[in-house]
């Protein structure tokens, strides 16, 4: 089946309203963000440079620490004079110490950050990072003695200063989800705009069409035409260009559907870039494979021509909704070994499924794929890989309206 979709619409109208753009539903973050992504990063870093390091979080704090001893520090005064010593724990010779805890909000305090202190044994890096996207920053005491490796300092900074990429909120898009409350898993692209508010067939929102315009005007141009190459070539279709054609309506689609490369309607160029990153390295036979799949499940065929637009939606709507999914990459790349994994998980579903996510879970207008995507992230609703669809079913029937 083909139909002509809202989006050749709402391009059409985007000509007399100055550009193409949508409005945003309200992306509320969840209270408490999850450390344990980010855990593991931490744990990857250390290791690789301190082998029998441990490494531990205990609720919003992780530590780490290797070859440390209990040493005696004099603090100077503000007047000059010098404080009894003290005890502190830092690190030996080859050794590291670290505490990095998740707080609220902005850094508050006093000392000024970055900033190093010389402790005569090791010196102590105190670093307050702060992600505005999370609204939550990251207090660390980083302890290293003089023959630290330099490599690993540059590492750890750059970790810890891009770390709202392995800090998701509950229910952020793109991870393996906490299925305490499924109403907050978002889209693995965030949450879309929405081009008609009050649902599928109703009318389109002026104002989330000038909203949408805003989000393309703020994409500078070489990166959106960078995006659309990609995405052809992960497709392993070119676009037709032209006012509206399928390659402006995939402009537009990018906008609306991938929100987790912008600040609500300012393009997020840092973490672009690393969706970017992914992006290049996903083989065109593996979006292959994951339309076939989808297409399987939906019982509809997905693609686009240069007018229309197929039932189970284009072609380009496959890369967008798997890049954002942390579960499938090791890092920046795409795994296949564990597209394996997940599309095992896929092909367990039913259309059905999807249908219920959508119907009786999902409050931002995700769509299909969005839906199926988001169930096989479910790890408690797989027992040793096997969907447990009685589990599934109960637990949204139990959820309160």
């Amino acid at each position: 089946m083909r139909h002509r979709p809202a989006l050749f619409t709402a391009v059409l109208l985007l000509l007399f309203l100055g550009g193409i753009h949508v409005a945003q539903g309200d992306d509320k973050p969840a209270s408490k963000p999850d450390l344990k992504p980010f855990v593991e990063e931490v744990r990857k870093l250390v290791e690789k440079h301190y082998p029998k390091a441990k490494v531990t979080l205990k609720d919003q704090t992780i530590h780490f620490e290797y070859n440390t001893r209990t040493f005696m520090i004099h603090e100077p005064l503000l007047r000059g004079e010098w404080q009894d010593a003290r005890e502190e724990l830092g690190p030996q010779k080859s050794g590291i110490y670290g505490d990095i805890e998740l707080r609220a909000g902005e850094y508050g305090g006093m000392a000024i950050v970055p900033q190093s202190f010389d402790k005569r044994y090791f010196t102590l890096l105190l670093m307050a990072p702060y992600s505005k996207k999370l609204d939550h920053h990251l207090y660390i005491h980083l302890k290293y003695p003089r023959n630290v490796p330099e490599e690993f300092l540059k590492e750890f900074e750059r970790l810890v200063d891009g770390f709202e990429e392995h800090v998701p909120a509950r229910g952020r898009p793109g991870r393996n989800q906490d299925s305490s409350d499924l109403g907050k898993i978002q889209p693995p692209g965030g949450v879309p705009l929405l081009l008609s508010p009050g649902g599928p067939g109703t009318e389109i929102s002026v104002d989330a069409i000038k909203k949408a315009n805003k989000r393309l005007e703020a994409v500078p141009k070489e990166d959106l035409e960078k995006w659309v190459v990609e995405l052809e070539r992960i497709m392993d279709k070119k676009l037709k260009d032209g006012v509206p054609s399928a390659r402006q309506v995939c402009r537009t689609d990018f906008v609306i559907h991938l929100s987790v490369a912008f600040d609500d309607l300012k393009w997020n160029a840092k973490t672009a870039d690393n969706l970017f990153k992914r992006a290049q390295t996903m083989p065109a036979s593996e979006a292959k494979v994951w339309k076939e799949a989808f297409e399987a499940l939906l019982k509809k065929e997905i693609g686009q021509t240069d007018t229309t637009i197929y039932a189970g939606g284009p072609a380009w709507a496959v890369p967008l909704v798997l890049i954002p999914v942390d579960a499938l990459h090791e890092g920046q790349k795409y795994s296949a070994e564990r597209g394996k994994k997940y599309l095992a998980r896929l092909k367990q579903l039913t259309a059905e499924d999807v249908s219920l996510w959508k119907d009786k879970v999902d409050e931002f207008g995700g769509t299909q794929l969005d839906a199926a995507v988001n169930i096989i992230l479910l790890d408690d609703y797989f027992d040793k890989e096997k969907f447990q669809r009685d589990k599934f079913k109960a637990a949204i029937g139990a959820r309160k309206k």
